[in-house]
């Protein structure tokens, strides 16, 4: 038996907006304008289309990943860690969540994209079965004004080996208190 799960995993509404919005602050550098505001956070979950996955312990949100679909299609538009819990298994608990969420809502193929300088992000993703599809030179601009390129990738939620880790969730997202 799993050792007991020190997170509580949720599918929350727009009332965390404000809870994401300020751990994502800290976890994002500044300098690359990557993090959401409340206001952006709450419209998009009050839009019927986005939907917000949390873990929260003690201490408040610990990840969270906030998505959209549309048609058969699910994109990943922000995600992060608590910078003192990078690098024990939640991104990708939280990866495989964000699946679940997008084949239970008909999705057939998940989108996101990063910073091509994201090193760290892409090996993640990439371990997590997703696959380079497209580069947008200058895509992203820093606080100075210099263009980032952005990759985007996507992983085929049809094939078996996209399954890969959703089986490190503690329950499944069926279980989720929904909102």
């Amino acid at each position: 038996m799993p050792p007991p799960d020190r997170f509580r995993w949720a599918e929350a509404g727009a009332d965390k907006a404000a809870a994401v919005a300020g751990m994502a602050a800290r976890a994002f550098e500044p300098h690359y304008r990557e993090t959401w505001s409340e206001a952006q956070i709450a419209g998009l979950l009050q839009s019927g289309n986005g939907w917000l996955l949390i873990a929260e312990d003690e201490a408040g949100v610990a990840a969270f990943a906030l998505c959209r679909h549309a048609g058969d299609e699910a994109e990943l538009l922000l995600c992060a860690t608590r910078p003192n819990l990078r690098r024990q298994g939640l991104a990708t608990r939280m990866l495989a969540a964000v699946r679940e969420g997008a084949v239970q809502r008909g999705g057939r193929r998940l989108f996101l994209e990063v910073r091509a300088s994201n090193g760290p992000a892409l090996s993640l993703y990439e371990a997590n079965g997703f696959r380079r599809v497209g580069l947008r030179p200058g895509y992203y601009r820093t606080l100075t004004g210099h263009g980032i390129d952005a990759v985007t990738l996507a992983l085929d939620l049809t094939c078996s080996s996209s399954a890969g880790t959703s089986a490190t969730i503690s329950g499944s997202l069926a279980s989720f208190p929904h909102r």
